[in-house]
């Protein structure tokens, strides 16, 4: 069975519009090469800005836990010796009956 050069064409050319892998140029092979790093520069730089944030929070976290400890020991200081005052210092009271 032989094909002439027509319908060969034709087979080809149909082939290739219905094909479901798109053929494509070297430029957009280039552009989406470029966008695919550019995106990956991106994410890399937004995890690196995360891990950055989160270490500097901690960081403050930190600061703030300790000054908050300091302070909260400094006010269980001064109640304790306000307590003690109060206990030393209240009258001692003798209970009454009523007769």
């Amino acid at each position: 069975m032989m094909t002439t050069v027509n319908e060969s064409n034709m087979t080809n050319s149909l082939l290739a519009s219905t094909s479901l892998v798109p053929k494509l140029s070297s430029t957009s092979v280039v552009i989406s090469e470029r966008i695919a790093l550019a995106t990956f520069d991106k994410l890399c730089f937004y995890i690196f800005f995360f891990i950055k944030t989160a270490s500097t929070w901690v960081t403050v976290a930190k600061y703030i836990r300790k000054s908050y400890e300091e302070h909260l020991f400094g006010c269980l200081k001064h109640a304790y010796k306000i307590a003690v005052v109060f206990t030393l210092c209240a009258p001692i009271s003798t209970p009454t009956t009523n007769e």
